[in-house]
C-alpha cells in the first residue's frame, strides 16, 4: 500500500484485478438555478490523463486515452460512468471531466473542461467526493472537534477552516486554517 499525492488525501494503492472491476462514478446535472438541464444538449465524458496498463486474470491489458462517455438517465440529470480504478493502473490514470454543449441539431457549440482531475478508487463515489478540489475560501466549519475529526469526517485539505466552539477548549473562538 501506498498514498497517491492528491492535496490531502490519502489514496490507497491496492492493485487487484477483479474482472469486469470498474469503479461507478456518479452525479447530477443540474443549472445553477439547481434546475434540470431540460433544453440543454450536453454529452459529458471522462478524458484519461495518460496511456496506462493493468495486468490481472492472466492477462495484459493496454488502456489507451480514448474518452469514455458518461450516461445521462432519462430524468435528464443523473449521470454515471464506469471507470477502471486509477490504483490499478499503471502508471496510476487521472480523469478530466468534458461537458460538450450540442445545439438542436446536434452539432458541437463549445465546451467546459473541468480545472480539476479525479482520481477514482475501486469503491468508485459521488463526482464531488472523488475531485482534488480546493476548498471554498467563504466556508468554515463549526464545531467542538476539527471536521477531520466527525462522523463522518470531513476531508481537511489546505484553505479549510474550522472555528472551535468548544467553551472548555483553550483554543474556544479559534478560527483554524489547514495548510
Amino acid at each position: 500500500m501506498g498514498a497517491f499525492l492528491v492535496p490531502g488525501v490519502y489514496r490507497d494503492h491496492s492493485i487487484a484485478w477483479k474482472g469486469s472491476g470498474m469503479a461507478l462514478v456518479t452525479f447530477k446535472l443540474n443549472t445553477y438555478a439547481m434546475a434540470k438541464m431540460t433544453g440543454y444538449f450536453p454529452r459529458l465524458r471522462f478524458q484519461p490523463t495518460t496511456v496506462s496498463t493493468l495486468t490481472g486474470g492472466g492477462n495484459s491489458y493496454l488502456f489507451p486515452t480514448q474518452s469514455i462517455s458518461v450516461v445521462i438517465a432519462a430524468d435528464n440529470e443523473s449521470c454515471s460512468a464506469n471507470l477502471a480504478p486509477s490504483s490499478w493502473t499503471r502508471p496510476n490514470v487521472l480523469y478530466r471531466l468534458i461537458i460538450e454543449w450540442l445545439d438542436a441539431a446536434g452539432n458541437f457549440s463549445y465546451q467546459d473542461v473541468l480545472p480539476w482531475l479525479l482520481f477514482v478508487p475501486p469503491a468508485g463515489g459521488t463526482l464531488d467526493e472523488l475531485l482534488a478540489l480546493p476548498s471554498n475560501p467563504y466556508q468554515a466549519y463549526i464545531g467542538d472537534v476539527p471536521p477531520n475529526e466527525w462522523t463522518p469526517p470531513i476531508p481537511t485539505i489546505p484553505g479549510t477552516w474550522w472555528l472551535d466552539s468548544d467553551p472548555e477548549s483553550p483554543t474556544f473562538g479559534h478560527l483554524h486554517e489547514w495548510e
